[in-house]
């Protein structure tokens, strides 16, 4: 199943993860393959009544369960912690780097490279 890059504009209402077990579950897998910087791999534990996601080193990143959360299927529950996760994960692996030439700090983004009056006036 190919995925294309839709960026954050557009209708998505066809998406269906949050709803089919062929959607989400992929995602899954894939944040079970993920190496985590410092040791291993991230981890997504599905309980009868929780959902843990956890780094190499079982440090707890999300963790939702039915007593503390309301979510009425497990699916669901695997649902927000994947996207808790994917919001914490792009967070976490934002560079933050600042502008050799004009120390400007900010995600890394070519475009401020194009616009640097310090390296472009050179």
């Amino acid at each position: 199943m190919g995925y294309p890059d839709l960026g954050t504009e557009g209708d998505f209402t066809y998406l269906k993860y949050h709803r089919e077990w062929n959607w989400l579950m992929p995602v899954v897998e894939k944040i079970n393959s993920l190496k985590c910087k410092d040791n291993g791999y991230y981890g997504v534990e599905i309980f009868p009544n929780a959902v843990r996601i956890e780094d190499g080193d079982s440090n707890e990143i999300v963790l939702l369960n039915q007593t503390n959360e309301s979510f009425e299927t497990l699916k669901q529950a695997i649902y927000q912690a994947v996207v808790e996760f994917i919001k914490e994960y792009n967070d976490e692996d934002t560079e933050k780097e600042g502008c050799d030439e004009c120390g400007y700090c900010e995600d890394v983004v070519a475009s401020h490279y194009e616009e640097c009056s310090k390296l472009n006036n050179q």
